[in-house]
Protein backbone atom coordinates (compact mmCIF):
# COMPACT_ATOMS: atom_id res chain seq x y z
CA UNK A 1 0.00 0.00 0.00
CA UNK A 2 1.09 3.32 -0.60
CA UNK A 3 2.75 5.23 2.27
CA UNK A 4 0.28 8.61 2.74
CA UNK A 5 2.10 9.33 5.80
CA UNK A 6 5.65 10.53 3.74
CA UNK A 7 6.02 13.45 1.72
CA UNK A 8 9.13 14.52 -0.85
CA UNK A 9 8.64 17.88 -0.62
CA UNK A 10 10.39 19.14 -4.28
CA UNK A 11 10.62 22.77 -4.41
CA UNK A 12 7.79 23.59 -2.43
CA UNK A 13 5.41 20.85 -4.46
CA UNK A 14 4.67 17.78 -2.18
CA UNK A 15 4.85 14.15 -4.06
CA UNK A 16 3.23 11.28 -1.79
CA UNK A 17 2.30 7.77 -2.12
CA UNK A 18 5.35 6.35 -2.41
CA UNK A 19 5.85 2.19 -2.36
CA UNK A 20 8.84 1.26 -0.81
CA UNK A 21 10.80 4.08 1.65
CA UNK A 22 14.25 3.98 3.48
CA UNK A 23 15.54 6.63 5.62
CA UNK A 24 18.87 6.51 7.20
CA UNK A 25 20.28 8.93 10.01
CA UNK A 26 22.88 7.36 11.44
CA UNK A 27 25.89 9.06 13.94
CA UNK A 28 28.83 7.20 11.80
CA UNK A 29 27.64 8.93 8.84
CA UNK A 30 27.75 12.98 8.72
CA UNK A 31 25.11 13.07 5.40
CA UNK A 32 21.47 11.33 6.10
CA UNK A 33 20.28 9.45 3.11
CA UNK A 34 16.69 8.13 1.87
CA UNK A 35 15.30 6.41 -0.77
CA UNK A 36 11.91 6.50 -2.45
CA UNK A 37 10.00 3.88 -4.61
CA UNK A 38 6.68 4.40 -6.38
CA UNK A 39 5.87 1.42 -8.71
CA UNK A 40 2.54 1.07 -10.19
CA UNK A 41 0.77 -0.69 -13.18
CA UNK A 42 2.26 -0.15 -16.58
CA UNK A 43 -0.94 2.14 -18.29
CA UNK A 44 -0.06 4.63 -15.41
CA UNK A 45 2.77 6.84 -15.86
CA UNK A 46 3.60 9.59 -13.51
CA UNK A 47 5.15 13.20 -14.89
CA UNK A 48 9.28 13.59 -14.08
CA UNK A 49 9.85 16.65 -15.52
CA UNK A 50 9.52 18.45 -12.23
CA UNK A 51 11.93 16.01 -10.38
CA UNK A 52 15.22 16.57 -11.46
CA UNK A 53 18.53 15.61 -9.94
CA UNK A 54 20.01 18.48 -7.84
CA UNK A 55 16.79 19.75 -7.01
CA UNK A 56 16.09 20.91 -3.71
CA UNK A 57 14.37 18.78 -1.41
CA UNK A 58 12.87 17.50 1.84
CA UNK A 59 11.50 14.23 3.24
CA UNK A 60 8.64 14.97 5.85
CA UNK A 61 6.68 12.37 8.02
CA UNK A 62 3.12 13.44 8.92
CA UNK A 63 4.44 16.84 8.10
CA UNK A 64 7.61 16.50 10.25
CA UNK A 65 10.75 17.19 8.64
CA UNK A 66 13.20 14.22 8.45
CA UNK A 67 15.89 15.27 5.92
CA UNK A 68 16.46 18.46 4.25
CA UNK A 69 19.37 18.26 1.04
CA UNK A 70 19.11 17.29 -2.36
CA UNK A 71 18.43 15.06 -4.64
CA UNK A 72 21.40 12.83 -6.11
CA UNK A 73 19.36 10.19 -8.33
CA UNK A 74 16.41 10.12 -10.52
CA UNK A 75 15.18 6.47 -12.12
CA UNK A 76 12.51 6.25 -14.13
CA UNK A 77 11.86 2.22 -15.68
CA UNK A 78 9.54 0.13 -16.58
CA UNK A 79 8.23 -3.43 -17.88
CA UNK A 80 5.41 -5.44 -19.29
CA UNK A 81 3.06 -5.00 -15.86
CA UNK A 82 4.64 -2.07 -13.92
CA UNK A 83 6.29 1.65 -13.95
CA UNK A 84 8.56 2.66 -11.38
CA UNK A 85 10.12 5.62 -10.11
CA UNK A 86 13.53 5.86 -8.07
CA UNK A 87 14.52 8.95 -6.26
CA UNK A 88 17.24 8.90 -3.92
CA UNK A 89 19.06 11.57 -2.14
CA UNK A 90 20.99 13.38 1.10
CA UNK A 91 20.95 16.01 3.02
CA UNK A 92 23.03 19.35 2.36
CA UNK A 93 26.18 17.82 4.17
CA UNK A 94 26.70 15.33 1.33
CA UNK A 95 28.13 18.34 -0.21
CA UNK A 96 30.66 18.43 2.44
CA UNK A 97 31.35 15.27 1.63
CA UNK A 98 31.71 15.48 -2.35
CA UNK A 99 33.60 18.79 -2.02
CA UNK A 100 37.10 20.38 -1.61
CA UNK A 101 37.45 22.59 1.54
CA UNK A 102 39.16 25.84 -0.16
CA UNK A 103 39.90 28.29 2.49
CA UNK A 104 43.18 30.06 3.67
CA UNK A 105 45.05 29.16 6.64
CA UNK A 106 43.79 30.09 10.17
CA UNK A 107 45.30 31.55 13.52
CA UNK A 108 44.08 31.34 16.84
CA UNK A 109 40.21 31.50 15.34
CA UNK A 110 37.52 29.49 17.65
CA UNK A 111 36.55 25.60 16.06
CA UNK A 112 32.74 27.03 15.59
CA UNK A 113 34.10 29.90 13.16
CA UNK A 114 36.66 27.71 11.18
CA UNK A 115 33.99 25.21 11.07
CA UNK A 116 31.17 27.78 9.91
CA UNK A 117 33.90 29.01 7.36
CA UNK A 118 34.45 26.04 5.52
CA UNK A 119 30.40 25.33 5.34
CA UNK A 120 29.36 28.75 4.77
CA UNK A 121 29.66 28.49 0.81
CA UNK A 122 27.60 25.77 0.43
CA UNK A 123 24.69 27.39 2.33
CA UNK A 124 24.60 25.14 6.01
CA UNK A 125 25.01 26.45 9.33
CA UNK A 126 27.04 24.85 11.89
CA UNK A 127 26.23 25.08 15.32
CA UNK A 128 27.55 23.28 18.80
CA UNK A 129 25.62 20.81 21.30
CA UNK A 130 28.07 21.64 24.11
CA UNK A 131 28.47 24.95 24.52
CA UNK A 132 31.81 26.93 23.74
CA UNK A 133 34.28 25.37 21.68
CA UNK A 134 37.79 26.46 22.12
CA UNK A 135 40.45 28.04 19.89
CA UNK A 136 42.56 26.57 17.46
CA UNK A 137 46.40 28.26 17.58
CA UNK A 138 47.11 26.92 14.16
CA UNK A 139 44.54 25.27 11.41
CA UNK A 140 45.51 24.57 7.81
CA UNK A 141 44.11 23.00 4.79
CA UNK A 142 45.35 19.69 3.61
CA UNK A 143 46.18 19.95 -0.18
CA UNK A 144 42.79 18.21 -1.94
CA UNK A 145 41.45 18.21 1.52
CA UNK A 146 37.28 17.20 1.46
CA UNK A 147 35.01 19.54 3.73
CA UNK A 148 34.15 16.98 5.81
CA UNK A 149 37.63 15.32 6.42
CA UNK A 150 38.55 18.97 8.01
CA UNK A 151 35.91 19.39 10.18
CA UNK A 152 36.50 15.65 11.31
CA UNK A 153 39.83 16.59 12.06
CA UNK A 154 38.68 19.73 14.01
CA UNK A 155 36.44 17.68 16.16
CA UNK A 156 38.38 14.61 16.76
CA UNK A 157 40.76 16.93 18.84
CA UNK A 158 38.00 17.45 21.21
CA UNK A 159 36.12 14.02 20.69
CA UNK A 160 33.34 15.59 18.98
CA UNK A 161 30.98 14.17 16.41
CA UNK A 162 29.00 16.02 13.48
CA UNK A 163 25.73 14.97 12.76
CA UNK A 164 23.45 16.45 10.51
CA UNK A 165 20.20 18.22 11.97
CA UNK A 166 16.65 17.98 10.09
CA UNK A 167 16.50 21.29 8.59
CA UNK A 168 20.18 20.86 6.73
CA UNK A 169 22.74 22.09 9.04
CA UNK A 170 25.42 20.41 10.76
CA UNK A 171 26.00 20.43 14.64
CA UNK A 172 29.38 19.39 17.10
CA UNK A 173 28.11 17.19 19.63
CA UNK A 174 28.88 13.90 22.11
CA UNK A 175 27.26 10.59 21.86
CA UNK A 176 24.09 10.49 24.14
CA UNK A 177 23.11 13.95 25.16
CA UNK A 178 19.42 13.25 24.17
CA UNK A 179 17.83 10.66 26.86
CA UNK A 180 14.24 9.04 26.94
CA UNK A 181 14.56 7.13 30.10
CA UNK A 182 10.89 5.80 29.87
CA UNK A 183 11.04 4.70 26.44
CA UNK A 184 11.96 0.90 25.92
CA UNK A 185 12.91 -1.55 23.50
CA UNK A 186 11.60 -4.57 24.67
CA UNK A 187 11.05 -7.99 23.40
CA UNK A 188 7.08 -8.87 23.25
CA UNK A 189 6.27 -5.27 23.26
CA UNK A 190 7.94 -3.07 20.25
CA UNK A 191 10.90 -5.61 18.74
CA UNK A 192 9.98 -7.08 15.66
CA UNK A 193 13.58 -8.98 15.29
CA UNK A 194 16.78 -8.37 17.28
CA UNK A 195 20.72 -9.47 17.37
CA UNK A 196 23.78 -9.37 19.07
CA UNK A 197 27.27 -8.69 17.14
CA UNK A 198 30.50 -8.89 19.13
CA UNK A 199 33.95 -8.20 16.92
CA UNK A 200 37.80 -7.75 18.60
CA UNK A 201 38.99 -7.29 15.48
CA UNK A 202 39.10 -3.38 15.44
CA UNK A 203 39.11 -3.20 19.10
CA UNK A 204 42.36 -3.29 21.10
CA UNK A 205 44.14 -3.52 24.84
CA UNK A 206 46.03 -0.12 24.62
CA UNK A 207 45.62 3.14 22.79
CA UNK A 208 49.07 5.07 22.18
CA UNK A 209 48.48 8.30 20.81
CA UNK A 210 52.08 10.68 19.69
CA UNK A 211 51.59 14.16 18.27
CA UNK A 212 53.18 16.91 19.36
CA UNK A 213 52.74 20.29 21.22
CA UNK A 214 52.37 23.51 19.16
CA UNK A 215 55.02 26.24 20.41
CA UNK A 216 53.90 28.12 23.68
CA UNK A 217 55.37 30.71 25.69
CA UNK A 218 55.39 28.04 27.93
CA UNK A 219 57.19 25.70 26.17
CA UNK A 220 59.23 27.77 24.26
CA UNK A 221 59.02 25.53 20.91
CA UNK A 222 57.69 21.91 20.24
CA UNK A 223 58.00 19.27 22.19
CA UNK A 224 56.77 15.55 21.49
CA UNK A 225 54.33 13.63 23.98
CA UNK A 226 52.14 10.83 24.10
CA UNK A 227 48.76 9.42 26.18
CA UNK A 228 48.18 6.06 26.71
CA UNK A 229 44.57 4.78 27.49
CA UNK A 230 43.73 1.12 28.29
CA UNK A 231 40.41 -0.93 27.34
CA UNK A 232 39.51 -3.32 30.33
CA UNK A 233 37.35 -5.35 28.40
CA UNK A 234 39.96 -6.29 25.92
CA UNK A 235 42.01 -9.31 27.77
CA UNK A 236 44.93 -10.08 24.79
CA UNK A 237 47.37 -8.18 24.15
CA UNK A 238 46.38 -5.94 21.31
CA UNK A 239 48.33 -2.67 21.20
CA UNK A 240 47.90 0.05 18.84
CA UNK A 241 50.09 3.17 18.13
CA UNK A 242 48.58 6.22 16.94
CA UNK A 243 50.95 8.92 15.42
CA UNK A 244 48.91 12.31 14.76
CA UNK A 245 50.74 14.42 11.92
CA UNK A 246 48.69 17.26 13.33
CA UNK A 247 50.02 18.75 16.20
CA UNK A 248 47.70 19.04 19.14
CA UNK A 249 47.53 22.53 19.09
CA UNK A 250 45.52 23.47 22.48
CA UNK A 251 47.16 22.05 25.52
CA UNK A 252 44.84 23.27 28.03
CA UNK A 253 41.88 21.12 26.75
CA UNK A 254 38.65 21.70 25.45
CA UNK A 255 37.72 23.93 27.35
CA UNK A 256 34.29 22.66 28.39
CA UNK A 257 33.65 22.67 32.35
CA UNK A 258 33.87 18.85 33.20
CA UNK A 259 36.78 17.89 30.80
CA UNK A 260 39.14 21.41 31.66
CA UNK A 261 41.62 19.31 33.18
CA UNK A 262 42.19 17.19 29.96
CA UNK A 263 44.07 18.09 26.46
CA UNK A 264 43.10 17.09 23.65
CA UNK A 265 45.47 14.51 23.33
CA UNK A 266 43.45 12.59 26.42
CA UNK A 267 40.05 13.45 24.93
CA UNK A 268 41.34 11.60 21.21
CA UNK A 269 42.53 8.73 22.87
CA UNK A 270 39.69 7.71 25.52
CA UNK A 271 37.21 8.55 22.23
CA UNK A 272 39.25 6.18 19.58
CA UNK A 273 39.01 3.54 22.86
CA UNK A 274 35.45 4.27 23.64
CA UNK A 275 34.11 4.21 19.84
CA UNK A 276 35.74 1.13 19.12
CA UNK A 277 34.42 -0.55 22.14
CA UNK A 278 31.07 0.75 21.10
CA UNK A 279 31.62 -0.81 17.40
CA UNK A 280 32.93 -4.11 18.35
CA UNK A 281 29.50 -5.02 20.70
CA UNK A 282 26.55 -4.03 18.68
CA UNK A 283 22.51 -4.54 19.36
CA UNK A 284 20.21 -4.28 16.47
CA UNK A 285 16.91 -3.87 16.71
CA UNK A 286 13.74 -3.65 14.15
CA UNK A 287 10.84 -1.79 16.19
CA UNK A 288 7.36 -1.00 15.74
CA UNK A 289 4.51 0.03 16.88
CA UNK A 290 2.22 -3.72 16.59
CA UNK A 291 -1.08 -2.24 16.99
CA UNK A 292 -0.47 0.70 14.54
CA UNK A 293 2.26 0.06 11.75
CA UNK A 294 2.12 3.27 10.44
CA UNK A 295 3.25 5.03 13.53
CA UNK A 296 6.08 2.79 13.96
CA UNK A 297 8.35 5.37 13.12
CA UNK A 298 7.57 7.06 16.73
CA UNK A 299 8.07 6.99 20.31
CA UNK A 300 6.29 8.07 23.40
CA UNK A 301 8.01 11.64 22.74
CA UNK A 302 8.40 12.01 19.38
CA UNK A 303 10.43 10.60 16.10
CA UNK A 304 13.16 7.95 16.58
CA UNK A 305 16.53 9.86 16.01
CA UNK A 306 20.28 9.01 16.16
CA UNK A 307 22.46 10.12 19.31
CA UNK A 308 19.22 9.23 21.69
CA UNK A 309 19.60 6.88 24.71
CA UNK A 310 16.33 4.80 25.87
Amino acid sequence: MPDLDLVLRIDGVNHDGWNNIQVVRSLDTIADTFDLALQTKASWHRPVTDITEGATCEVLYRGAVLVSGYLDTVNSSYNATSTTLTVSGRSKAGQLVDCTAIHKPWRDTPVLTIAAELCEPFGIRVTSEIGELPKEQRFKLAEGEKVFEALARLGKDYALRLVSLPNGDISFTRTGLLRYPDVVIERGVNVFAGSLTRNLEERFSHYVFKAQLAASDELGGEVNTAYTVEDDGVSLYRPLVIESDEQVRDIKGQGTTKEKSKTPLQLRAEWERNTRAGKARQLTYDVGNPDDLASSWEHAHGLWEPNTIV
